[in-house]
């Protein structure tokens, strides 16, 4: 039961905290379409090489 309840504490601080270690090593694809749209909206890449770029993501 101790460890169980301890599990449950760090998942719980895990949780409120929003600290998920995990996420920051394999980043997902949602975030790389996210930096493509930012780098779209500051005009850093042309909109025929935004399209090509979300083509190849998903």
């Amino acid at each position: 039961m101790g460890i169980i309840g301890l599990l449950l504490i760090i998942w719980l601080v895990m949780e409120f905290t929003g600290h998920r270690p995990w996420e920051s090593r394999y980043p997902s694809q949602t975030s790389s379409v996210e930096i493509l749209k930012e780098r779209y909206a500051r005009g850093e890449i042309s909109r025929d090489a935004y399209l090509e770029a979300l083509k190849l993501i998903r």
